[in-house]
This record gives structure tokens, C-alpha cells and sequence, in this order.
């Protein structure tokens, strides 16, 4: 029997976040033959064995599997009326929200979904991160809706900034058995002369700091506990059961 954990192989991930990063910011960079294959309606799939913990370096092969249509990084599953508003009371009885993919900027009508229904569930699936300003935002987003009416759901791989996003969630944070959280240390791709990049520095390590202080205060976990899982240079990976341990989620959820 097959008891793999689906999980995104480490060079795979660094390798499409800094195409990602070199095309936004307009540099001249040619795509791997597998990302060419991943750009024309395929998605990238890996595997690791059971029992991956902490601080784990992966060394893994990728596998290539048809990408679901339609593919958004924002779409809404289902909207199931809820009867009519009064005086603000949210007019939609349930509605539920997929991330997947990049996270480029905050997602149209994030917002709006979360104010406007009485109960929101948001599924992050093979969410590979992205802009961590846009993860802040849709954090103060969720902290303006009260949290018994939201749920958060990880599956698959959720990494970088769409971690960050469900770990420091104050609402329900369920993993699916099969799901896997990875946090690093926060890039930035930038050009520009030595005193951009040292007010860039600067920005990041103080973006990391405030990530550092809501994980900490949301995991139960010390400020220098949380720090280690931003380790430079590393990929901290935590299986479901992992994150349940440290604090990560609130329960696993097949």
C-alpha cells in the first residue's frame, strides 16, 4: 500500500519561485523543460515517505499530472443561499473558497465573501506562496470577520506566504491527513543599487519578525522556537501530524 504524503520537492519549489520572482521583475531567465510542461496545463507533484519532520531537507523526484480545470488561484466552489439581510447581517448562508497556485496579489472578492456570508470555508490546496504583503492583508481581512465564522482547510502542499496565511488564521485551522506545511525564511526579488537593497533587508526582517510574533502567539509555541522554523537557507516541512504537535493546526480532518 502506497502511504506516501504528496509534498513538493524542495528544489522544485526553489526553482519556479525564482522563475516566478525573475519574470515579475523583468530579468531574462529560461524555463526547465519542466517548468515549460507546468506553464502549458500540467502542475508539479512530488512524494515523500511517511514520518517527514522538522527541519527536513527534501531531496526528491517531481512527478507531471494534468492540472484541474478551470485553474485559479481564487475561485468560489459554492454558494448556497442563506436568505435575506438585515441591517448588515451577512446574506449568504455558506460559501467556500479555493487558493491554489501563486498568490500574486489578494484574490478579487476576498473580502466581500468574508463579510457578506454567515459561514466562509477556505481550502488551500498545492498553495505554493507567494507575495507575503498580500498574505498580511488578507490576514487583517479574516481578523476583521469573526473567527467561529470561518474555517481554514490545508491539503496537499501549502508553502511560504499561503502557510503563514492559514497558520496565523485566528479562526479553525484543520489539515487533511495527506497535507503538508512548509515555512522558510521571506525573499524578495529586487534590483536596484546598494541602498535599495539595504532598506529591502530591512523590510524583510521586520516582515519576518511580525510573522514570528503572530506564529508564536497562535502556536502556543516561544518567540525563539518560532524563529528556528526560519532557518536560512531551509525549508522547514511538517507533516500533519508535525504541525499538530507544534501547535500549527487546531485538529486533523480527513
Amino acid at each position: 500500500m502506497n502511504t506516501a504524503l504528496p509534498i513538493l520537492e524542495r528544489n522544485a519549489i526553489a526553482e519556479l519561485r525564482r522563475y516566478l520572482l525573475f519574470r515579475r521583475v523583468g530579468l531574462p531567465i529560461a524555463a526547465s523543460p519542466m517548468l515549460r510542461q507546468r506553464m502549458e496545463g500540467w502542475r508539479l507533484v512530488a512524494e515523500a515517505s511517511p514520518g517527514v519532520g522538522l527541519s527536513t531537507t527534501l531531496k526528491l523526484g517531481v512527478r507531471l499530472e494534468p492540472r484541474p480545470s478551470p485553474d485559479s488561484a481564487f475561485e468560489c466552489l459554492q454558494s448556497i443561499a442563506g436568505g435575506a439581510s438585515y441591517g448588515g447581517t451577512p446574506s449568504i448562508g455558506l460559501r467556500k473558497i479555493r487558493l491554489s497556485g501563486e498568490l500574486i496579489r489578494v484574490p478579487d472578492g476576498f473580502e466581500a465573501n468574508l463579510r457578506d456570508s454567515r459561514q466562509v470555508e477556505v481550502h488551500l490546496r498545492d498553495a505554493l506562496g507567494g507575495d507575503g504583503t498580500a498574505a498580511q492583508r488578507m490576514l487583517a481581512m479574516l481578523d476583521s470577520t469573526p473567527p467561529d465564522r470561518v474555517s481554514m482547510f490545508a491539503d496537499g502542499v501549502v508553502a511560504s506566504a499561503h502557510a503563514l496565511l492559514f497558520v496565523g488564521a485566528r479562526c479553525a485551522r484543520i489539515i487533511r491527513p495527506t497535507g503538508t506545511l512548509l515555512l522558510h525564511k521571506c525573499v524578495r526579488a529586487l534590483v536596484g543599487d546598494a541602498e535599495e537593497m539595504r532598506l529591502a533587508a530591512e523590510q524583510l526582517e521586520r516582515c519576518e519578525a511580525a510573522w514570528i510574533e503572530r506564529l508564536a502567539q497562535r502556536c502556543g509555541r516561544s518567540r525563539d522556537k518560532v524563529a528556528g522554523w526560519f532557518q536560512s537557507g531551509m525549508d522547514t516541512v511538517f507533516s500533519a501530524e508535525a504541525a499538530l504537535a507544534e501547535g500549527l493546526v487546531d485538529r486533523i480532518e480527513a
